[in-house]
C-alpha cells in the first residue's frame, strides 16, 4: 500500500496519470484480486475522466469485498454522474448498510432518489445527513431549495438561520438566504446578508447589484450607486449592474 501510494502522488503531482494506467493495468494481470490496484486504477481513470472503466473497477472490487465502503460510494457516485439511477441508488444504498450514519453518503443517496422524482425520502435523507453532520452546507442548500420549491419558505429561514448561527462566515447559505428574503421583497433582511458578504470579501458582481437594489427599494440612491460602482469594478462589463447604476443615477438626480 505504501508504494501504491507512493506512485500515485508522484503521478498526481507529475501530471502523468496516462503513463500510470498501463502498468497498473499490467500489474492487474498477475494479481486480479489486488484490492490497492484495482483502485489505485479506478481513481487514475476518473480522474483521466473515463468513468465507465473506473465503474466496472469499482464493481469488480465490490464483488472481491462487498464491505468496501470506499468502492461502493465511488460506484454510486460514478452511476449518479453517467445518470444510472437505479444503480446509483442500488451502490449508495449498499454503502450506508455499511455507514448508515455517513453524512456524505446519505447526502448523496437524497440526490439521487431525487433525480427519480422521490422528493420526500429526498428531505428525510437529507435531514438525516445535517443531524449526522450540521457543519456541511450543501444537505442545507438542496433541502432549503426543497422547501422554498414547494413553497415553504419559512422551514427554508429558520434552516438557514440555524447554521448561520454556528457558520457565520459560510458565504453559500448567506447568499441563499440574501436571495430568499430578496424574492419575497424583504429588501431591509437581505441588505443586511449582502453588506455581510461584502464585508467578508465574498460578495460577488450578482450580490452587489442586488445590494443596490434594496437600497434602491428603501430610497437610498447615493447608496444604491456604491454598491453598483463595486459590482462593475468585479465585472466592468455587466450590462445588468451598467444599466441599474444608470437607473440610480437618474434617481439620485445626477442624470
Amino acid at each position: 500500500p505504501y508504494v501504491l501510494e507512493r506512485l500515485r502522488l508522484a503521478a498526481i503531482r507529475s501530471g502523468g496519470l496516462e503513463a500510470l494506467a498501463a502498468p497498473l493495468e499490467r500489474a492487474l494481470i498477475n494479481q486480479p484480486g489486488a484490492a490497492g490496484l484495482l483502485h489505485l486504477l479506478a481513481e487514475t481513470w476518473m480522474r483521466l475522466g473515463d468513468d465507465g472503466r473506473a465503474l466496472e473497477l469499482y464493481r469488480r472490487i465490490m464483488v472481491l469485498d462487498p464491505r468496501d465502503t470506499q468502492a461502493a460510494a465511488a460506484a454510486g457516485e460514478l452511476a449518479l454522474r453517467g445518470g444510472d439511477y437505479p444503480a446509483a441508488e442500488a451502490a449508495l444504498r449498499r454503502a450506508l448498510g455499511l455507514e448508515p450514519k455517513n453524512p456524505d453518503l446519505l447526502y448523496r443517496l437524497a440526490r439521487t432518489v431525487l433525480e427519480q422524482g422521490d422528493r420526500a425520502q429526498a428531505e428525510g435523507l437529507l435531514r438525516k445527513s445535517i443531524t449526522a453532520d450540521p457543519s456541511r452546507p450543501l444537505p442545507v442548500l438542496a433541502l432549503a431549495v426543497l422547501y422554498r420549491n414547494s413553497g415553504r419558505t419559512d422551514r427554508a429561514q429558520a434552516l438557514y438561520a440555524a447554521f448561520l448561527a454556528d457558520h457565520q462566515d459560510n458565504g453559500s447559505v448567506r447568499r441563499e438566504r440574501a436571495e430568499l428574503n430578496s424574492a419575497l421583497g424583504r429588501w431591509a433582511d437581505s441588505e443586511r446578508d449582502y453588506r455581510v458578504l461584502a464585508g467578508n470579501g465574498q460578495a460577488r458582481p450578482a450580490d452587489f447589484d442586488r445590494l443596490g437594489t434594496a437600497c434602491l427599494k428603501d430610497e437610498r440612491p447615493a447608496e444604491a450607486l456604491e454598491a453598483y460602482d463595486r459590482g462593475l469594478a468585479l465585472d466592468p462589463d455587466s450590462p445588468v449592474l451598467g444599466f441599474h447604476r444608470v437607473q440610480a443615477l437618474a434617481a439620485s438626480g445626477d442624470v
